[in-house]
């Protein structure tokens, strides 16, 4: 694809789990189909600010669950939408703490 998923939201359901949602990039953008999404993720700050991936979203999804997340951590997220050719641009990273316990 030649645009990134849209409108990527993120909530933060628990003190270790975030919920991410997003919007397919635009038709006229994909370039065939779209065979998998991924979601990177990374601590702001923390004990663990390494880049982290989910692993195969599939094609159908609009969201995900990160969970096992640090608590009251502030998290950046991206989104990336794969077609057979190979992946898409990334979303803008979008930031949320999750919740204390």
């Amino acid at each position: 694809p030649s645009a990134p998923p849209q409108d990527v939201h993120l909530l933060s359901l628990s003190s270790t789990s975030i919920k991410v949602s997003w919007v397919a990039p635009p038709a006229a953008s994909r370039h065939g189909d779209i065979v998998r999404y991924t979601v990177s993720y990374q601590a702001v700050n923390g004990e663990d600010t390494e880049r982290h991936e989910a692993p195969d979203v599939g094609a159908d999804a609009t969201s995900y669950v990160l969970e096992g997340l640090e608590k009251w951590t502030e998290y950046q997220v991206w989104v990336r939408a794969h077609t057979d050719v190979g992946p898409g641009p990334e979303s803008t990273a979008v930031r949320v703490r999750t919740n204390e316990d």
